[in-house]
């Protein structure tokens, strides 16, 4: 008798080990699946706010405003955005800071931090050929669709 209450002990033991570590799992899943996400919201911000540093590009949106709509979009949180506006023809790169928040079983609530990074040329545009000139250059990135297939190759809808 005293055999099978032990068993039945070990048993038990066993099974809670297995439950514990079971949600240990999915809590680390979560975690490395808001990074992820974190990440990937954190390049679409970065890419809607690159074209936007260029004026003639920009549609009168500010590049924090689109990297804000975009993170906002895909569930994340702008903490910080290095893209200022630059009437140049010089080539330059964005960087966005992005958190998420997860809510962990066995660890709580935690916040996931991303930072991603884009890089726009607007000689790129220009040397490719869009338009025959007689449009503003906005008109001309908007009517050959290049801003909007650059942010949307980036949506993470």
């Amino acid at each position: 008798m005293r055999q099978s209450g032990a068993v039945g002990i070990v048993m038990l033991a066993i099974v809670g080990v297995a439950i514990l570590a079971s949600v240990l799992i999915a809590d680390v899943g979560a975690y490395l699946a808001a990074r992820l996400h974190a990440a990937a919201a954190a390049d679409a911000a970065a890419l809607a706010a690159a074209p936007a540093t260029f004026p003639p590009a920009s549609g009168n949106e500010r590049p924090v405003e689109a990297a804000r709509r975009f993170a906002a979009a895909n569930n994340v949180r702008l903490v910080a955005c290095r893209c200022a506006v630059d009437a140049s023809w010089a080539t330059r790169r964005v960087e966005v800071v992005v958190v998420r928040a997860v809510d962990l079983v066995v660890l709580g609530r935690h916040q996931v931090q991303a930072i991603g990074a884009a890089e726009f040329s607007p000689t790129a545009v220009v040397i490719s050929g869009v338009g025959d000139g007689a449009e503003t250059g906005s008109q001309e990135l908007r009517r050959a669709g290049l801003v909007e297939r650059f942010v949307e190759v980036a949506a993470l809808r």
